[in-house]
């Protein structure tokens, strides 16, 4: 899995809230065309050409093409265009997109992006479309969040990608650890005895997207980093203590940290220099993939001061409001999240599951799975707003700041949170 994880999707994003500008305020959307309750049947009639972007890793796309493969068959008179985002294009193809009128039909994609094209009026609103549908209510709420702008649904939840603990059984085993640690001052030990003899216990990527790290440790020591109504609420004593508490461990990380990327990582625990890092439940795959000679396993954060916490983000479909099928292309984005379809695509990539089906089949109910159950009752969502890549690199000046000790921890949160404020309100 290479697309849908935070840090690849930043790079995908890079770009795209200053390549075109927001429109100040969604007006109310127009109505989507009804559909049939979620059947892989009943499109439209006549011919109907859909134009589908999508940014599946390789993987993914395989499975998607049988898929839409299957859906073409039932439905001889629909063509689809499957057009994968290439890395080059991904900073820029969209927001030109939406600049220049020519939006396709359906779109995969993954935070910020459904805020920002909602915000642009470029989504068609889903809820008169998904009414009665079964997936409807078997999707986790918690995904339904996170596609709903302004009271409307303008998605449908396809996958979840949670932060969790990634870790090399192997090595954890070396120094008599059975299991990932259960509690900040576990870690902490844990930590101790994974360093030395040229090897580290963990990394971090303070270089881009640390929030993926800190955002989770500040759930952990009782805070928030971001309020309910989206304001920056990391700068408080739970704040603090998730700074510092992260400040100590890089005494257990490599040196030359702070200008550590998601790659270095990444590769740092393939090599096992490293032997955990935050990561998501996309690496499963990665690492099978990847055939690294140590047993990998994910694990649920340990709990802090204030208890458990994680973050979690989601990939979905997006029907535009410029499409002339909207009907059709909500009726295949149905298909390919029904409840046969989400099983056999979480079974197939070992991905997390997003609705309480495909989470009852006996299959997820293995140990190795057992973090994705426990994660999706304490993670928590990003901010809703479109503004977040410029909020993302706010965390990383700032935290790198404090990694290189040019500024306290209460001077990082101060000068974080401000910084968010302004961008929030449009300042700059």
């Amino acid at each position: 899995m290479t697309v849908s994880r935070p840090q690849t999707r930043r790079r995908f994003l890079q770009g795209a809230a200053s390549a075109v500008p927001l429109l100040a305020g969604a007006s109310a959307l127009a109505a989507c065309g009804s559909g049939d309750g979620g059947s892989s049947t009943g499109s439209s009639s006549g011919p109907v050409s859909l134009t589908f972007w999508h940014t599946f890793s390789t993987g993914e796309a395989n499975l998607l093409k049988r898929y839409v493969d299957e859906y073409t068959t039932a439905n001889p008179n629909v063509h689809v265009d499957l057009v994968s985002i290439p890395y080059s294009q991904r900073p820029t193809k969209i927001p030109t997109a939406l600049q220049t009128n020519s939006l396709p039909d359906l779109i995969r994609a993954d935070y910020p992006f459904q805020w920002y094209l909602a915000r642009a009026n470029a989504l068609a609103p889903l809820d008169d479309a998904l009414a009665g549908w079964e997936m409807r209510d078997a999707i986790d709420p918690i995904a339904w969040d996170d596609v709903t702008w302004e009271g409307r649904v303008v998605g449908i939840p396809q996958a979840r990608f949670s932060n969790l603990p990634v870790y090399n059984v192997d090595r954890f085993r070396a120094v008599g650890l059975s299991d990932f640690p259960g509690t900040w001052d576990e870690l902490r030990d844990a930590c101790k005895e994974l360093t030395g003899n040229g090897r580290y216990a963990t990394a971090a990527q303070f270089a881009e997207d640390i929030s993926w790290d800190f955002i989770p440790l500040v759930e952990q020591a009782g805070g928030r980093a971001f309020d309910a109504d989206g304001n920056p609420a990391m700068n408080s004593d739970a704040g603090v203590q998730a700074l510092e508490y992260l400040l100590e461990l890089t005494q257990y990380m490599p040196r030359g940290i702070a200008n550590f990327t998601y790659d270095d990582v990444d590769a740092a625990l393939k090599n096992q220099s490293i032997a955990w890092y935050g990561a998501g439940s996309w690496v499963l795959g990665d690492y099978r993939a990847a055939k690294v000679p140590f047993e990998i396993r994910l694990a649920t954060w340990p709990s802090g001061p204030g208890g458990g916490g994680s973050l979690t983000n989601h990939t979905f479909y997006l029907v535009t409001k410029s499409s002339k099928h909207q009907a059709d292309a909500t009726r295949l984005a149905q298909f390919l999240t029904d409840r046969r379809h989400a099983l056999r695509w979480a079974k197939t990539l070992e991905q997390e599951p997003v609705d309480r089906y495909t989470r009852a089949d006996p299959f997820f109910s293995r140990p190795v799975y057992a973090a994705y159950a426990q994660t999706s009752k304490i993670a928590a969502l990003y901010p809703k707003t479109p503004l977040w890549l410029q909020i993302d690199d706010a965390f990383t000046k700032y935290l790198q700041k404090a990694v290189l000790r040019e500024l306290t921890p209460q001077q990082t949160l101060q000068q974080l949170s401000a910084r968010c404020e302004t961008i929030l309100k449009g300042d700059g």
